[in-house]
Parts: C-alpha cells; sequence; structure tokens
C-alpha cells in the first residue's frame, strides 16, 4: 500500500467527504475510522455499504457491530470494539473484499 499514489488520494478523498470531514484533516493508514474520524453506529454502516459501491468491493465478510459502537447506548454496558483503520478499508478496495479474517493484519 502506498500513500504517495493517485489511487489513494481519491480513495483519502472519498473518506473525508463521506465523514463530513474539512479537506485538510490529516488522515493515514493508520487512522482509526472511529476514534480518529468520529464514524460509528448507523453513520459507519452507511459508510461502509458506500465504500462497497463506489470502489466494488464485497462486504459480504464483514461484521460492523465488530467495529462499531451503537451511536447511542447510554445504560447499555459499554461492549470492546476491534480496532479498524483507514489502512483495513484501503487494503479491501485493493482486494476487492472486506473481509473480518482481514482486518487488523
Amino acid at each position: 500500500m502506498k500513500e504517495n499514489d493517485k489511487g489513494f488520494e481519491i480513495f483519502i478523498e472519498f473518506i473525508r467527504y463521506e465523514a463530513g470531514l474539512k479537506d485538510d484533516f490529516e488522515i493515514n493508514l493508520v487512522t482509526s475510522i472511529e476514534e480518529d474520524l468520529g464514524v460509528t453506529g448507523m453513520e459507519a454502516v452507511e459508510l461502509i455499504e458506500k465504500f462497497s459501491e463506489v470502489f466494488n468491493v464485497d462486504i459480504s465478510c464483514f461484521t460492523a457491530k465488530l467495529y462499531f459502537h451503537p451511536e447511542f447506548y447510554w445504560g447499555v454496558e459499554e461492549r470492546i470494539i476491534r480496532p479498524f483503520t483507514v489502512g483495513d478499508l484501503y487494503l479491501a478496495a485493493l482486494l476487492g473484499k472486506l473481509d473480518d479474517k482481514n482486518i487488523g493484519n
């Protein structure tokens, strides 16, 4: 994965736009989707679905609840989620598949 190629730049612009971030918000391969970008719950699911459409990525083996908290979880015990980064999404774009087995590797 190269952070300086045109495909990566297009990918990052997609992430910025879908997450509602300013153009100068720094994003790299280790940027956390939930913690750093603030994308969680249904917003995260919608981002993943749009990502799948735009980049033609199979998401059938991706389990969103493992990586994102619900948007509102007052009174509910907070569950531990797995790390999920921009790099994980970029790898999925390169492979054409977002799979729980490939996340974090």
